[in-house]
């Protein structure tokens, strides 16, 4: 069962990977240019915004620009959300992943054959 292989070269894979990075771009640089604002005294980006960005798929990189910028660490209750977000797309994702790996025919039940 583990050893069937994803089609990671499929139109769709590669269609989602692209939405992935672009999306987790999108997250470190709002953070980013969020940070740069509250430095220079600068109308700053609504955590909001930040929350959505993360919410559509771009919590990993906001979770590592937050390490790596030093941004919105002790932020409550902004940092329980964005840990919140993260941890449910970790579990779909895992979900998402079991399914396809333990489906025989995953690809005629997503219509994708």
């Amino acid at each position: 069962m583990w050893r069937r292989k994803l089609d990671i070269g499929s139109p769709i894979s590669l269609v989602a990977l692209g939405y992935g990075v672009a999306v987790n771009l999108a997250g470190f640089g709002l953070l980013g240019w969020d940070k740069s604002c509250a430095f220079r005294g600068r109308r700053r980006v609504p955590e909001a915004r930040l929350l959505s960005v993360a919410a559509l798929g771009g919590a990993p990189a906001m979770l590592l620009g937050r390490w790596l910028l030093r941004h919105k660490t002790k932020k409550q209750p902004f940092a329980t959300y964005l840990t919140t977000i993260f941890s449910i797309q970790v579990l779909v994702a895992i979900a998402l992943l079991l399914l396809m790996l333990g489906r025989q025919d995953w690809r005629s039940s997503l219509f994708l054959t």
